[in-house]
């Protein structure tokens, strides 16, 4: 049964249908031939589960769980009426606001938070849900979707080239922190010279990745994106510590592969507003990094001595983030500014991206105050 089949079979739009495998909860599988999805009547079925117990508000999340084994459905349903009487309790103290606005004859110019009971918890909950709602879900077209993303990314990478310039001598002393011997049996290791950095850096990472998560805020997510770009120079000079402990050059070198990756997101980014088909495959994107970091070798052979290892690295990066960029958004149902900056942070920090692989980082958003 082919998709259109599917879409008057249980009356869901395909966009729907395809939301419902992206997070899980059906899985047709694929015509050898053409690799056209084909969907059983057992998909159909599960389909009209999905359909009948998103009306009465269960969430994708509890779905997934269900389906999964992990729930019964009397369970699910118990906690879907739960739900319920608290969002009854939060509409009957808006409903007495309403009330008390209409009884007392309060006009447009008296009208303030005061009247509100702020220490209502059902007040808060809403004065939160759609503050967020007013400054993150305003829908916007794709193409201003790919501007948002490409334009935080350049601006972010130009950001490490200031820094990569003027602060490589102070992240130089960062690595060299510490020479503390450690004895290990018979050999002496100065792990503390070498290593001890990457721990730091790789729970910045987890941070950073993990606070995306768990907040629904556009300013805190903004703040996130910076620091995950604020971490990257660091990523950068302590891989080249740890291949070779050769760091001579590096404030050029480093702020020239920053610079040359802004270029290529500004460079790609406007191919994605020219090109449709660019945001579906991401061979596109993987080919363009392999023949702009092609000829960004060319200039590191003349100029660098080490010009393998930043060649090699300028298109391992470019590569990660064009690939993540469009593996991230081209499946997007809506595209919204907070979508965007979630993209932006995942193309930055690999610890996302990997939350984000799993499948987990879109359930935890989507059900309750948090949106994807």
């Amino acid at each position: 049964m082919k998709i259109k089949d599917v879409e008057k079979s249980v009356g869901i739009t395909s966009a729907n249908i395809r939301f419902y495998e992206k997070e899980g909860l059906i899985a047709p599988r694929r015509n050898n031939d053409n690799n056209y999805r084909e969907y059983t009547k057992e998909d159909v079925e599960r389909l009209q589960q999905i359909k009948f117990l998103r009306v009465l508000g269960v969430s994708v999340q509890d779905l997934r769980l269900l389906f999964q084994g992990e729930y019964e459905l009397d369970e699910i349903i118990q906690k879907r009426q739960e739900e319920m009487e608290k969002e009854a309790e939060h509409l009957h103290e808006l409903q007495e606001v309403c009330n008390t606005i209409l009884r007392t004859g309060v006009d447009l110019d008296h009208l303030n938070f005061s009247i509100l009971d702020e220490k209502s918890a059902g007040i808060r909950d809403r004065l939160e849900q759609v503050l967020y709602e007013d400054a993150a879900e305003v829908e916007i077209t794709k193409e201003e979707y790919y501007r948002y993303i490409w334009k935080w990314l350049a601006a972010a990478l130009l950001l490490d080239t200031v820094l990569c310039y003027l602060f490589s001598g102070v992240m130089e002393k960062i690595l060299l922190m510490g020479s503390a011997e450690v004895h290990l049996g018979p050999s002496m290791i100065y792990l503390a010279r070498d290593f001890w950095i990457v721990p730091v850096l790789l729970l910045l990472a987890v941070f950073t990745a993990l606070s995306t998560i768990w907040t629904a805020k556009m300013w805190a997510l903004y703040m996130n994106f910076i620091l995950a770009a604020l971490e990257l120079p660091l990523f950068v000079f302590t891989l080249k510590w740890i291949v070779d402990k050769d760091l001579s050059g590096i404030r050029f070198k480093s702020a020239g592969l920053f610079a040359a990756a802004a270029l290529f997101v500004v460079i790609f980014g406007l191919c994605l507003d020219r090109f449709e088909k660019m945001d579906r495959n991401c061979g596109y994107g993987a080919l363009g990094a392999l023949v702009y970091s092609g000829g960004i070798g060319l200039l590191y052979y003349f100029n660098v001595k080490d010009w393998v290892y930043w060649s090699v690295l300028l298109l391992a990066f470019l590569m990660y983030i064009s690939v993540t960029t469009v593996m991230g958004s081209r499946d997007r149902i809506s595209y919204t500014k907070f979508a965007g900056i979630v993209t932006a942070i995942n193309t930055v920090n690999f610890v996302a991206v990997m939350i984000a692989a799993y499948g987990n980082t879109k359930s935890w958003r989507r059900d309750g105050k948090v949106f994807r």
